[in-house]
Parts: structure tokens; C-alpha cells; sequence
């Protein structure tokens, strides 16, 4: 609830809301990127910016505008920014020096790019899209049936597996990797979790990824977590559950596998964080009563974090892979929605309170006060507004 005070909040003053999403620290821990979203009422769109901004502080700097930028990933040398923008109608990979330069397009898919990761060594891609009809010529003829899910009402064309690609970060031809009827999961799970970026392993040799049992949306409860052999494309599995597998992470510093599954005995249950290594698996936050909404390995670690939901706020919190060791990482007042971290242990996430939207912060792995970042809503710092319960 919001009280009359020196200034009164309307709807004119929401139409000064920035959307900051996604901040992606450098691997050395120095800037985080993020993507900031200025509201553009005359042409009903947000514009869209790649920032960049120094974790010691300082104004940021915009790198990019375009439309519909999203998911930026920083190489492992700290030297370049990779990130999804339209380019003549579909969504391609881009790649932009952080300290500023022209953009250069790396992808030219034929469909939308939607997920993407970068290899450990810096040199190559993965990426996700989706693939061509078999016969695209078929709707002309009439010949374009297809069965009705759990759809979409203005779903027109049957739905195509999404599968894995691997190009050179300099760009040029892409290499199929994985085919069938089966898909990677392009669309969010029917619970709680998100769809995620291909995972590589430390030595480059297998991706990680959640594999789909066909192409339709609404069958994202049929998950499995699948490795590929970049060599080979040989597939395997890596999880051990019939289906409600998601976000596979490789650890960077082992051969160790991370998922999220519902612990059972049914999917209307806490969403755990599993881990498998050396053909065994364990339940890493069987101690908590808690669905997990996101998990990422820290570097050079055995620990993972991860973001839970408590009250009606998210808590940022740590475990080992190895051992139950589970702890909060304290943000104080503050709701982190997404988060990243860097080799050193400095964390970058996006967070609210009640009373201010979304920022960039940075806080360590030890603890300690976070440290604002961005004022991209400092106008909505001029308003009093009524205590939260």
C-alpha cells in the first residue's frame, strides 16, 4: 500500500520504471553487464541497452542499443561480450569488446537463436535453435495438419524440435550437432525453474543440456538431462529420474553434473538440487523445505549457489556439492531475482526492495554489505511510501 507523502505516486510516474535484467559478472570480477530497458510509450516498446559497469563504482556505460537484447555472457578472458539481439527478423548472437566498438554478428541462423553458451577456451559457441519444417512448402498445399496440445490459442504450425549448433566465436559455418525428433527444451517448466543456456564441461569434450521428448511446448514436464560428445554427438544420459529434469550445470573444476528435480515422490514437491559425480548422485538441499529457482557453480569451488524463495522475498544461498552444508548469503532488505559469480567470489545480482525497483549489486561470497551499482531508478527514490509486511 502505497500513502500520500510530500510526493504521491500515479500511473504517470510508472512510465519512469527502467527493467534491469540479466547481470552477468566478468570472470575476473571487474564490470558486470547487464540489459537495461527504457520504456517507450509513443512507440509502445521498451528500448533495449547492453550496459556495462565498473564493480568498483561509477557511472554506467551503454555499449548497445538495439531491439530485443537479452543474455549477455562474457568470455573466459574477460575481453568480450557475447549477447542475442534481432538482426533482419530473427534473434542472433553478437559480440561487442567491453569497453565499446561495433557490434559484430557471429550467428546467421535461419531461426530464432535462443539459448547459447560460450566453450571453456573462448573459442567456439553452442547455441540452440529451432529446426526448419521438413517440407515448408507443406501449407501451401494444404498439407500442414498437425495435432493440438496444451497450446497456445493462436499456435497455427506444428511445433519443431530445437537442437544444438557449434560455431566459431569469429563466426562463418555452424556444425550441427544433435538431431531428432526429440527436442531441447525451449519453453519454461509447468512449475517453478527456468529454461538455461547449454552447459560445457571443464575439458571442452561434452555438453550438458535438458532434452525434451518431442517438439511441443506444453510436454516440458518430459525432461530428461542429457550430455552430447562435441566430437561424436553421441548422447548419454546424465540424470536419473524418468522426467521433471532441469538446468544441467557442468562444474567448471570437475566432471560433476547439477540439476534441479522434484524430490518426490511426486512433481508437487520441493524442487531440489541434484548432483552427479563418478556415477553417483545425492540430493544437495534435502535439508531444506524450499524450491530451488536457480543454481550455479562457483568457480574454482565445490559450492554452488542458488536462490530460494522465504516469505515473500528470494534469500541467496550456498551449499557444497560434497557435504550438506547450506547457508544464507546475507543481501539484508533486499529481494536478488538473478545473480552471477565471478572467479574471485564477488556476486552480481539484480534485486528490489519495496520500496525501489531493480538494480545491479554486488556482494561477496564471504558476506558483508552489498554494494548498489546502478541508479537507473533513482526517480523512485523521491516518493515515501507505507511499511511492507
Amino acid at each position: 500500500m502505497i500513502f500520500a507523502a510530500a510526493l504521491t505516486l500515479t500511473l504517470a510516474d510508472i512510465r519512469h520504471l527502467v527493467s534491469i535484467d540479466d547481470p552477468q559478472i566478468s570472470k575476473d570480477g571487474s564490470a558486470v553487464a547487464y540489459v537495461q530497458g527504457t520504456p517507450n510509450f509513443a512507440h509502445d516498446r521498451y528500448d533495449d541497452a547492453l550496459n556495462v559497469v565498473s564493480v568498483r563504482g561509477g557511472e554506467s556505460r551503454t555499449l548497445v542499443e538495439g531491439d530485443s537484447i537479452s543474455s549477455p555472457r562474457w568470455n573466459p578472458s574477460s575481453t568480450i561480450i557475447a549477447y542475442l539481439a534481432k538482426a533482419k527478423g530473427t534473434i542472433q548472437i553478437f559480440a561487442v569488446a567491453p569497453g565499446g566498438g561495433t557490434p559484430r554478428q557471429v550467428t546467421h541462423a535461419k531461426d530464432d537463436v535462443e539459448q547459447f553458451a560460450w566453450s571453456p577456451d573462448g573459442r567456439r559457441f553452442a547455441y540452440v535453435t529451432e529446426d526448419e519444417p521438413s517440407d515448408p512448402k507443406a501449407a501451401a498445399r494444404g498439407e500442414n495438419l498437425f495435432d493440438v496440445h496444451d497450446d497456445g490459442y493462436l499456435t497455427s504450425k506444428k511445433p519443431q524440435p530445437s537442437h544444438l549448433w557449434l560455431i566459431s566465436e569469429r563466426g562463418g559455418s555452424a556444425r550441427r550437432l544433435t538431431e531428432g525428433s526429440w527436442s531441447v527444451m525451449e519453453a519454461a517448466p509447468p512449475f517453478v525453474g527456468t529454461v538455461t543456456d547449454p552447459s560445457w564441461s571443464a575439458d571442452g569434450k561434452y555438453i550438458v543440456f535438458t532434452k525434451q521428448a518431442d517438439a511441443d511446448d506444453s510436454d516440458s514436464d518430459l525432461t530428461t538431462v542429457a550430455t552430447v560428445n562435441v566430437q561424436t554427438g553421441s548422447i548419454g544420459n546424465a540424470g536419473s529420474h524418468p522426467k521433471y529434469e532441469y538446468q544441467p550445470v557442468f562444474s567448471p573444476s570437475s566432471d560433476a553434473i547439477a540439476y534441479l528435480s522434484p524430490r518426490g515422490p511426486g512433481p508437487i514437491s520441493a524442487l531440489d538440487i541434484f548432483v552427479k559425480t563418478h556415477g553417483l548422485q545425492r540430493d544437495a538441499t534435502a535439508t531444506l523445505d524450499s524450491d530451488i529457482i536457480t543454481a550455479e557453480f562457483v568457480p574454482n569451488s565445490d559450492k554452488m549457489l542458488f536462490l530460494v524463495p522465504n516469505g515473500l522475498r528470494n534469500v541467496l544461498m550456498s551449499t557444497s556439492v560434497a557435504r550438506n552444508q547450506i547457508a544464507e548469503i546475507s543481501t539484508g532488505s533486499l529481494t536478488p531475482s538473478s545473480f552471477s559469480v565471478a572467479r574471485n567470489g564477488t556476486i552480481a545480482f539484480r534485486a528490489s526492495r519495496t520500496n525501489l525497483p531493480g538494480e545491479v549489486y554486488v556482494t561477496s561470497m564471504n558476506g558483508g554489505v552489498p554494494r548498489r551499482l546502478t541508479n537507473a531508478n533513482r526517480y523512485f527514490e523521491r516518493f515515501r511510501y507505507g511499511r511492507s509486511e
